[in-house]
């Protein structure tokens, strides 16, 4: 073989002299785009430029909302099971080995579900990424957004409290 140095190594997949291979592991860029306060949805965007297998984070919120439902995006056009907590902790994965390939799309949409007239701070964290060989994946999170629910179709049927 080529050596890359006097010992004897070997250049890892990534090129890197007696490399361990993880410098290419490939990165996510995770956050919050499209919020609709009178609907309480809010799109979660994924960038990656490697394969996603499975996933994990928190939606925190800075009011009192619970999360109610998370569905669609590219999770659900790969075949993902999606499961969420009323804290905000989502989790993603694959039973069929499918995997959400490189790209820029809306990951899920979160529903919300709010009791009263309120302005709250959405936010990413704890993530936790898998690639195909359940390596996991360095993610940058994006900043808090403000969901505005005053208008909020929820206040219509839910009693004030």
């Amino acid at each position: 073989g080529n050596y890359c140095d006097c010992n004897y190594n070997l250049d890892d997949d990534c090129g890197v002299c007696n490399g361990d291979g993880s410098s290419c592991a490939g990165s996510v860029i995770l956050s919050i785009s499209t919020v609709d306060g009178s609907t309480g949805t809010a799109e979660i965007l994924m960038q990656n430029d490697i394969a996603i297998a499975g996933f994990q984070f928190v939606i925190t919120d800075s009011g009192d909302l619970d999360l109610i439902d998370v569905s669609g995006g590219s999770s659900a056009t790969y075949g993902f099971t999606l499961s969420s907590s009323e804290g905000g902790t989502i989790v993603a994965f694959t039973l069929t080995g499918t995997n959400i390939p490189v790209g820029l799309d809306v990951l899920l949409v979160a529903t919300f579900d709010g009791n009263e007239d309120q302005t709250v701070d959405l936010c990413l964290s704890d993530p936790v990424f898998s690639d195909t060989n359940a390596n996991g994946v360095n993610v940058n999170l994006g900043g808090c957004v403000e969901m505005n629910f005053s208008n909020s179709i929820f206040n219509l049927f839910i009693p004030k409290r």
